[in-house]
């Protein structure tokens, strides 16, 4: 192989590198947003607490989205249970789940929307006192 053609073929792995790793760090969790949920969400995160988990979900809030609207927040399990948030704030819900409501798909409802929280089945492995994490809904 010569010096020009593997210098081509390294500057081509490279920019296919850099270009993946950029596509995987500004995509947004979800693609198709419901317009009527008046947000988005940002990123989640999970932080394990004994049996159970802590869910945190950090909103991007529109102009037009009602300050009243965050504490209307529902989310509800792939079993149909609702579960209201244990704090809120403007741009931040914490809800309080076991094993069984994470490990199943979520939704979110808000406003007058519904976002995908999660839309896959099972549980990532989480040591005790830790957090993971998601800038996807594909956990």
């Amino acid at each position: 192989m010569t010096k020009p053609l593997a210098r081509n073929l390294l500057l081509a792995a490279l920019l296919g590198a850099a270009a993946f790793a950029a596509w995987a760090w500004f995509r947004p969790y979800e693609i198709a947003v419901d317009p009527a949920a008046g947000c988005r969400i940002a990123a989640a995160s999970v932080t394990r607490d004994h049996t159970f988990y802590w869910l945190d979900l950090e909103l991007e809030i529109q102009p037009d989205f009602p300050s009243a609207a965050a504490t209307d927040a529902i989310l509800v399990t792939a079993g149909g249970k609702s579960i209201r948030p244990s704090a809120v704030d403007r741009a931040l819900l914490r809800f309080w789940l076991d094993s069984a409501e994470l490990s199943a798909p979520l939704v979110l409802r808000i406003h007058r929307g519904r976002l995908t929280v999660k839309s896959t089945t099972g549980l990532p492995e989480i040591p005790d006192r830790a957090t993971l994490a998601f800038r996807t809904h594909r956990w």
